[in-house]
């Protein structure tokens, strides 16, 4: 491969649609917890993880619960395959974005009666 075409592999972004979920609860020994979760669907359809190495900027990590477009460079994600469900690691994050996509305010013409 030349090394045009490893500059332009490294060049190369995904965008990923991640879903954040906060988890809340009180463990076996009564300590509790607060955290948010983070997973995604691949091509396949199939539920994997994302989290996150130390190294990426706290600031750009959503914080809060719902869905987003995070992109990353081709260079910045690992597959882990060392556990029985895929998990992805993300080394650093070219940018976050909120999920545009169907929401409870949307006031376009659904095939139902409406009540009010």
């Amino acid at each position: 491969m030349s090394t045009e075409n490893k500059k332009m592999v490294a060049n190369e972004q995904y965008q990923i649609t991640v879903e954040a979920v906060r988890i809340k609860g009180v463990s076996d020994d009564g300590r509790q917890y607060d955290f948010i979760a983070f997973h995604t669907y691949d091509k396949n359809g199939k539920k994997s993880k994302i989290k996150f190495t130390k190294a990426v900027d706290k600031k750009l990590i959503p914080d809060s619960p719902g869905t987003y477009i995070v992109t990353v460079n081709k260079k910045d994600i690992n597959r882990d395959k060392n556990n029985k469900y895929p998990v992805y690691w993300i080394k650093a994050i070219v940018a976050v974005t909120e999920y545009e996509g169907t929401s409870k305010d949307n006031e376009e013409d659904l095939p139902f009666d409406k009540l009010n």
